[in-house]
C-alpha cells in the first residue's frame, strides 16, 4: 500500500474555481466596507487587506475600481431583483391586499437593512452611464413584477388598470428608496429629522394607501392634463 507520505502532492484547485472564490471574496470585502463607511473612504488597498488578496490580485480581477463598483451595484440591484421575483411567486392566487403587502415588505426592508449600500448605489452612479443603465433595467424589471403581482388583481374603478399600477410603483419605489438613501447617508449617532416612523410602521401605512388608492374612485376634478390642478 502506499503511504500518504509518498502518494506525491495533492492535485491543486483548479484555476477557475480559485478565480470564482477570489472574486467572491473582493466582492464581499468591498460589500462590507461600503455598508460599514460608505463611499468616501473606500480604497483598492483597503479592500485587498479586507479580502485577504494582494492588491495585485485585486486589480487583476478588477482593474479599475470603478469596475468594481459597478460589480457590486449589479450585485446589489440583482438581489433585490430576486427577492421581489420570488416573492411574486408567491402572490399568484393571493388578493390585491395580500400582493401589495408582500412586496412593499421585502422592498422596505431590504432597503432598510443595507441602507447605507443602496445610498452609494442611488446616489453615486449618476456620472457612470453604465451604471446608470443598470439602473434603468433594475427599474424595468421591478416594475414588470408589480405589474405581474398586481394588474390581475385590480377591480377598482380606475379606466386604465395599467397606468394605476404604473403610478402606485413609481409612489411605491421613489418613496422607499428615498428614505434609505436619507438614512444611509447620515453619520452614526446624527440626526436626521425628527421622529421619522420606523420601517415597518411605514411599509404597512404606505401598503394601506396603495391599496385605497387602487380603489377609490377618481375625483372628476382630477384632469392630470389640467396644470391648474397642481
Amino acid at each position: 500500500m502506499t503511504s500518504a507520505a509518498s502518494s506525491g502532492p495533492l492535485p491543486s484547485v483548479p484555476q477557475q474555481d480559485r478565480s470564482r472564490r477570489s472574486a467572491r471574496q473582493i466582492l464581499t470585502a468591498a460589500i462590507t466596507l461600503l455598508t460599514d463607511n460608505g463611499i468616501g473612504d473606500f480604497t483598492m488597498t483597503d479592500v485587498s487587506q479586507a479580502a485577504g488578496l494582494s492588491i495585485g490580485g485585486v486589480y487583476g480581477r478588477y482593474p479599475t475600481k470603478e469596475a468594481l463598483l459597478r460589480e457590486v451595484k449589479d450585485h446589489v440591484l440583482s438581489t433585490l431583483e430576486a427577492a421581489v421575483a420570488e416573492t411574486v411567486e408567491t402572490t399568484h392566487g393571493g388578493d390585491l391586499r395580500q400582493a401589495m403587502t408582500a412586496l412593499v415588505t421585502v422592498i422596505a426592508r431590504s432597503l432598510h437593512q443595507q441602507s447605507r449600500l443602496f445610498a452609494f448605489v442611488f446616489l453615486h452612479s449618476g456620472d457612470d452611464p453604465q451604471m446608470r443603465r443598470r439602473g434603468f433595467r433594475f427599474h424595468d424589471r421591478m416594475k414588470s413584477a408589480f405589474m405581474e403581482a398586481l394588474l390581475p388583481l385590480v377591480r377598482g374603478p380606475h379606466s386604465s388598470a395599467r397606468q394605476a399600477v404604473d403610478i402606485l410603483y413609481e409612489t411605491v419605489i421613489h418613496s422607499l428608496i428615498s428614505r434609505s438613501v436619507t438614512a444611509g447617508s447620515v453619520d452614526p449617532g446624527e440626526t436626521t429629522y425628527a421622529s421619522p416612523p420606523d420601517w415597518e410602521t411605514y411599509a404597512h401605512a404606505l401598503t394601506a394607501m396603495c391599496c385605497l388608492y387602487l380603489a377609490a374612485p377618481p375625483h372628476p376634478s382630477w384632469n392630470l392634463g389640467d396644470a391648474d390642478v397642481l
